[in-house]
């Protein structure tokens, strides 16, 4: 999502400035018809016969990840009216309140988010984190190793059981934790790397497909197979592509697609 300098409507005590979303909720296999703004976004909200919460939730996090949590906060209680026990919108709620140090409305969502869902991660090492800051070291290495048991790659948990134990006075246990942390940071990154470039390389790919040049479009994508066999969009262009190519009596392109594709099995 991009924020623009000018403010274009203003409702509810919420400034609403140019904000481009993806309507469609998240997974969805609908087709893609274009951004929408962020008062379109909103005035559609407002217009719908059964208010979701799942919609306010979503807008609200998007304005939280582009900085803007005042304008958040609003919608996540809108979507908490609609929905008591709408647990994305209690714990986005908890995460604003502790960054911005209100530590008793912090640890009361993080309490509420828990008793709908026990094993909600992110909660845990959130009130994990608020134990290590108030000096509950002990309770905070106990809680940062739940999180490790719920999501075993989970780096922040792994660096804070570190903290706690040090301040615990056990250095050697909290420098093995810290390696383990690094290692895993390490692991991360690549894959994080590998993402970008895949998808610079998709990119790439598909504008060749919309200026028509197909053979620049399959060498960038034939790119993505070599260190992602498995990317489905790839594999699903390819695809397309090998079809269009025998409707039109190509076959040989075709055929060297079919084997590009079987020889990236996933």
């Amino acid at each position: 999502a991009q924020l623009g300098d000018r403010v274009i409507d203003r409702r509810d005590g919420i400034d609403h400035r140019e904000v481009s979303f993806d309507p469609r909720p998240e997974g969805s296999q609908a087709p893609f018809l274009g951004l929408l703004s962020a008062t379109e976004l909103f005035e559609r909200l407002l217009k719908l016969p059964k208010p979701q919460a799942q919609f306010f939730n979503n807008y609200a996090s998007m304005l939280d990840e582009i900085g803007k949590p005042d304008l958040a906060i609003p919608l996540f209680e809108r979507a908490l009216e609609l929905d008591p026990k709408f647990v994305p919108s209690q714990f986005g709620l908890a995460r604003i309140a502790a960054r911005q140090g209100r530590v008793d409305e912090a640890k009361r969502r993080l309490a509420a988010t828990l008793s709908i869902d026990p094993r909600h991660a992110e909660a845990i090492y959130e009130t994990a984190q608020i134990a290590n800051l108030q000096a509950q070291h002990a309770d905070a290495e106990r809680l940062a190793r739940s999180v490790v048991a719920i999501a075993p790659k989970h780096i922040g948990a792994r660096f804070l059981i570190a903290r706690a134990l040090m301040k615990l006075g056990r250095r050697d246990e909290g420098l093995v934790l810290i390696e383990e942390a690094r290692r895993l940071q390490a692991e991360e990154d690549a894959r994080a790397l590998r993402d970008k470039k895949t998808a610079a390389l998709f990119d790439l790919g598909f504008a060749a497909m919309r200026a028509k040049k197909p053979a620049e479009a399959i060498a960038y994508f034939s790119e993505i197979l070599k260190h992602d066999p498995a990317h489905a969009q790839t594999r699903s262009i390819l695809g397309q592509i090998e079809a269009d190519f025998r409707r039109s009596g190509r076959l040989a392109q075709a055929d060297e697609i079919q084997r590009m594709l079987t020889a990236a099995k996933h």
